[in-house]
This record gives C-alpha cells, structure tokens and sequence, in this order.
C-alpha cells in the first residue's frame, strides 16, 4: 500500500492469531530502506517478492534493512534478502543483534537455562515440559 511518496506499507502474512506483521519501503537516493522484512516463509517470501513486483523492485533493489526488534516476524526474511542481494546492509539495535544467537540460533541453551528458573521458582514438574516447548513454534528448528 502506498502510504506518501516513495514510502509503502506491506502488510506481510503470518501465522494466526495474528494475520500480518507490518514492513516498510522507504525510497532513498542510494536504493530502498525496508523496515522489517516478515516472517521467514514460504508465503511472506511470496508476498514480498509480489509487493516489490507490483512497484516494480526486485530484492536486490533493497539496499538496507533496519529490523525493529528480534521477533522472528520483523527480522525473519533478513537473512534471505541478504542472500539474494549480498550488497544489502542489514540494521538492528546492538542489544536486539546481541538476543538473535542466544534466541533463535543457540535456542536449546536458553531453553536449558529456562528450565532450570522455572523449576526453581516452583513451576510444576507436571507443567514443565509444555512450558519448555512453549516457543518451539518460533523456532526453525
């Protein structure tokens, strides 16, 4: 969607409950900026490769990418942008970049320790395997 000059908001799909997460094209002189890129998918790849079609871009028109925070529905594409366009940038806050290895690429680590906070502060035995694989579904794992 067209939201100013050169400045399009891309409603990207995701899995329900919630239906889309929201990124953003943003003309510069040097290339594109986007913000966010959507979850790591199939269908949210489809979809962006569309978006950037249908105002004629390709992903290796994007030149950078800032990622808002590290949930995997707003960094998830970055890896595969960069990928495709090895000369994009990509952006993130320190303390966000720092989360990404011990959130989504050293999961099991984090899990562990989880584990071990949640026994000891009194969380069922019953109740600790669901709420170890609680997060599972977020990672590519």
């Amino acid at each position: 969607m067209n939201i100013a000059s050169g400045i399009y908001q891309l409603n990207s799909p995701i899995d329900p409950p919630l239906a889309q997460v929201n990124c953003y094209l943003i003309k510069g002189n040097d290339g594109w900026l986007m913000i966010d890129t959507g979850w790591s998918t199939t269908d949210a790849f489809n979809f962006l490769q569309g978006e950037l079609r249908d105002i004629g871009l390709a992903v290796t028109d994007i030149s950078k990418v800032i990622v808002t925070h590290v949930h995997p529905d707003h960094f998830g594409l970055a890896g595969k942008i960069k990928h495709i366009s090895p000369r994009t940038e990509l952006f993130a806050h320190r303390l966000e970049s720092d989360l990404i290895e011990s959130r989504y690429v050293k999961f099991t680590d984090l899990r562990d320790k989880m584990s071990v906070m949640l026994e000891r502060h009194g969380v069922p035995h019953l109740n600790l395997p669901t709420l170890n694989s609680a997060s599972m579904p977020a990672s590519p794992v």
